[in-house]
């Protein structure tokens, strides 16, 4: 009989154990979830920031909220400031705000300014103080460097401009007419024809 009552309190003490670890892991597991979760957010929080200056466009597609027309629209007017003008590209407050998380406002790249371009850009600078032209040479009607590439549909004004025959109005055409999808696109800009194009290809590009 003794035996038998020892059975039954171990089979008893078992079936309570087995109770407690249930709702020990009942508990515990929301606390899991809850920590994965929190991890998750870190995760994504330390993902690098969007350059809304600088992104190309499948970039910016990736944003949340963001497809690839609206993209297009935010390199098409560039620069900016602020996330608030991103209101020039067409998106709403609620939908600036939602991206906010996800994108950075940096400063635009452009062409270094210790490169060639900048001494003609003071010669030109000078000529138009004196009311004369200054005489140009082969070697400053190149302008920028070897290996120069500018984005068309990233560049700033000053950068368009020391492109070889590129001055403000054109400069400033050239930021109208974007996007660009080839180089060659340039040409149907006011002003920026084949022989143009020709002085400026090597140094253009749209990526």
């Amino acid at each position: 009989m003794l035996k038998k009552a020892s059975r039954e309190s171990e089979k008893h003490s078992f079936a309570w154990m087995t109770v407690l670890l249930c709702v020990t892991l009942m508990i515990l597991s929301p606390g899991r979830g809850l920590a994965e979760g929190k991890k998750a957010d870190a995760q994504k929080a330390a993902a690098p920031l969007v350059d809304i200056n600088n992104a190309s466009e499948q970039e910016l597609a990736g944003i949340k909220g963001v497809d690839r027309e609206t993209a297009k629209k935010i390199v098409a007017n560039r620069p900016y400031k602020t996330l608030a003008d991103l209101s020039r590209a067409g998106i709403s407050a609620k939908a600036i705000v939602a991206m906010k998380p996800f994108v950075a406002v940096g400063k635009v790249k452009t062409v270094p300014a210790d490169t060639p371009a900048v001494a003609t850009d003071m010669k030109k600078t000078a000529g138009d103080r004196t009311g004369k032209t200054a005489k140009s040479t082969p070697a400053a009607a190149t302008q920028l460097a070897r290996g120069t590439k500018i984005n068309i549909n990233t560049a700033t004004q000053e950068a368009l401009e020391r492109l070889p025959g590129i001055g403000p109005v054109k400069a400033k055409a050239i930021m109208k007419g974007r996007p660009y999808k080839t180089i060659e696109e340039v040409m149907k800009v006011p002003g920026v024809k084949e022989k143009t194009f020709a002085a400026v290809k090597d140094y253009l590009t749209v990526k």
